[in-house]
């Protein structure tokens, strides 16, 4: 839902709909964001819980109207930073006005989860360089062979759901294209 968010954000700031003045994230790294959203729809699954899922939590923050006469990019990092510092979390966040210019504002999201560090290679690991060259590329095979069984799959499901008798065009085309990937 955040990375809907952070997107909407972007495109309103390419639009400027509704008076768009700053955008600032105090982890410019998207990779964060899309693995905070990954991580929590993960463990809301698991929870077995219904309903929706929570990636990252939303504030609305209100402004006095005067503070348009400060520096945008100060006011937001500045609301932001210490926001972060006082609660330990990673932001992103926008500053804007409303269409009408009768409501300044930020909207802010946080992460409720921490970046982990990253694990620092093993002695052997350094010693072994050219091991995780090969794990890395043994990875990107692996994943190029799961998306190709994927389409595989897509496409065998496809073919199975095309039933009629205007559909044997369609039928004849699955079959060929399944015929190619399993050469």
């Amino acid at each position: 839902r955040h990375n809907r968010y952070i997107t909407r954000i972007e495109a309103e700031k390419a639009r400027r709909q509704e008076h768009l003045y700053e955008v600032y994230a105090t982890e410019p790294d998207r990779a964060f964001w899309r693995e905070l959203a990954k991580c929590n729809q993960e463990e809301f699954e698991k929870s077995g819980t219904n309903g929706k899922c929570i990636e990252a939590r939303e504030l609305m923050i209100a402004l006095p109207e005067s503070f348009i006469n400060y520096d945008h990019d100060y006011l937001l990092k500045k609301m932001v930073d210490e926001f972060k510092e006082k609660y330990g979390v990673e932001c992103f966040a926008a500053l804007h006005h409303n269409k009408r210019k009768t409501n300044l504002h930020i909207h802010m999201i946080f992460a409720e989860r921490k970046r982990l560090d990253q694990p620092k290679p093993s002695i052997l690991a350094e010693k072994y360089p050219r091991l995780k060259e090969i794990n890395d590329r043994l990875k990107e095979q692996n994943k190029a062979i799961f998306e190709h069984e994927k389409k595989r799959d897509m496409l065998k499901k496809e073919l199975s759901e095309c039933t009629g008798i205007f559909k044997g065009g369609r039928r004849n085309e699955l079959q060929q294209e399944i015929d190619s990937m399993d050469n």
